[in-house]
């Protein structure tokens, strides 16, 4: 009835099996797990690739929290895992407009893209992994400019990178 996705916020992942249990039957489900920490991003990405699970895997861990965990992260987990979140919505909790909320968010995703290219991740592989949660407020047709605004600066970014622009769909 419109919802996209089951979110589990605030889920405390401590084994395979807690895995196992939250995934049970949503095969063909979306999934958003909240609060992700790498532990639980490692779990989660190991049972997805030992299951059929047709629709999307996402979490919000924090790309550039810990760089090497990241890489050792995208290398381990299969396609159709989305496990990083970049969370522009904190920015505008801190007092940041629109167009600074756009920039913050931009400048971590090209400092991650960056670092997994300088090791031998592809770019189309690193974005493919990366999405970004903004926040909405009452402020309506601003906030639709500035999520437009982003995709079209996050289509540039990939661009920079030598990537075509099709492979640049920003995963809001």
């Amino acid at each position: 009835a419109g919802a996209e996705e089951i979110a589990f916020a605030g889920t405390t992942i401590e084994s395979s099996l807690d895995v196992a249990l939250l995934l049970a039957n949503l095969k063909e489900i979306p999934v958003h797990f909240g609060r992700l920490t790498q532990n639980s991003a490692r779990m989660i990405a190991d049972r997805f690739k030992s299951r059929e699970h047709v629709a999307s895997v996402s979490g919000d861990l924090d790309p550039i929290e810990d760089l090497e965990r990241s890489t050792e992260l995208i290398d381990a987990a299969p396609s159709g895992f989305r496990p990083f979140a970049i969370q522009a919505a904190e920015f505008l909790e801190r007092g940041a407009g629109a167009i600074e909320e756009i920039g913050f968010a931009i400048s971590i995703a090209v400092e991650f893209l960056d670092e997994m290219q300088s090791r031998d991740i592809s770019i189309e592989r690193a974005a493919s992994w990366l999405g970004f949660s903004f926040a909405i407020g009452p402020e309506f047709f601003v906030q639709i400019a500035q999520l437009r605004a982003f995709r079209t600066i996050w289509s540039r970014v990939i661009e920079s990178f030598g990537v075509c622009s099709e492979s640049a769909n920003a995963v809001i």
